[in-house]
């Protein structure tokens, strides 16, 4: 079964914040946090065909609206963003992002503070035993612990164990095979206090003569034995988008519900996603 989100409330964002976006063609993949009064948004934009991927992250409160060009920021260090999602580790805002895909060198696994209208704390993810091309790692503390769910197959937990002014590197703690072919990691770890767990939203990779189509599926994950248990229904923007777009970034792409960004906020579920690499979504529900 598939729940599709398009006739979900739409999160509304302000005037100010739809402007700039308005600025670009195609805007994909946001992630939203709220935390303290201060609205926080990571999103992929695009101005028109000839021109590069570009990520911001646009931060807001009742009396200002910070524009920040993540491609820019870190710049000649780190040349390109992708991916960038937000999360809640103790109260504080982080946000996580991918360097891409890279032709012969390992991309780049980062995680970086959001404080005071700006990024602090830019770390590189070392894990020795990574995959040449990462994606998304969803990071957690248990007692005075930095982990991170790695993978879903095999079930996989990294724990940082040693922290430099640029790097953290992180070391295996627990695998375990499981029968979750072709599911990653999507959005960012929320509390969930009525099941005692943390919940994400997988994507499920289904193919079809070497091209993918993408959706999503809440799991719920254990944190003191590492177990995951997955709801029923698969999740979805609507009938029409799961047919794809004409306009593609991603040639290998039959159609996308991306889900980035993922928080429990007022007792609503604020859920954030891009479909097919054109648009934007953020949508409020009271359960899944």
């Amino acid at each position: 079964m598939i729940k599709f989100l398009k006739y979900a409330r739409n999160f509304k964002l302000p005037e100010t914040v739809l402007e700039l976006l308005e600025k670009y063609s195609i805007s994909f993949n946001p992630s939203l946090l709220v935390h303290d009064n201060i609205h926080y948004l990571a999103i992929r934009l695009k101005k028109d065909k000839q021109s590069k991927v570009t990520a911001k992250l646009i931060i807001w409160d009742a009396s200002r609206v910070q524009d920040i060009n993540l491609s820019e920021e870190f710049e000649p260090d780190i040349t390109k963003v992708a991916d960038p999602k937000l999360f809640l580790l103790e109260e504080s805002v982080y946000c996580t992002f991918n360097t891409g895909h890279t032709t012969k060198e390992p991309n780049k696994i980062f995680l970086c503070k959001v404080e005071n209208f700006g990024i602090r704390e830019v770390k590189n993810c070392v894990y020795n035993e990574r995959t040449r091309i990462e994606k998304n790692w969803a990071f957690f503390k248990k007692g005075d612990k930095l982990l991170c769910l790695y993978s879903l197959n095999p079930l996989t937990v990294l724990e940082a164990k040693n922290t430099t002014e640029d790097s953290i590197v992180f070391e295996n703690i627990f695998s375990n095979e499981t029968d979750l072919t072709n599911h990653t990691i999507g959005s960012p770890f929320i509390p969930n206090k009525e099941k005692n767990s943390l919940a994400f939203i997988a994507h499920k990779k289904f193919y079809k003569r070497g091209k993918r189509l993408y959706l999503g599926k809440v799991f719920h994950f254990n944190t003191n034995n590492f177990t995951l248990t997955q709801q029923s229904s698969f999740l979805a923007h609507s009938i029409v988008s799961l047919f794809g777009n004409k306009i593609k970034l991603n040639p290998n792409l039959i159609s996308c519900t991306y889900f980035s960004g993922l928080q429990s906020y007022k007792k609503k579920w604020i859920i954030s996603y891009g479909v097919n690499d054109i648009q934007w979504k953020i949508k409020c529900l009271n359960k899944l």
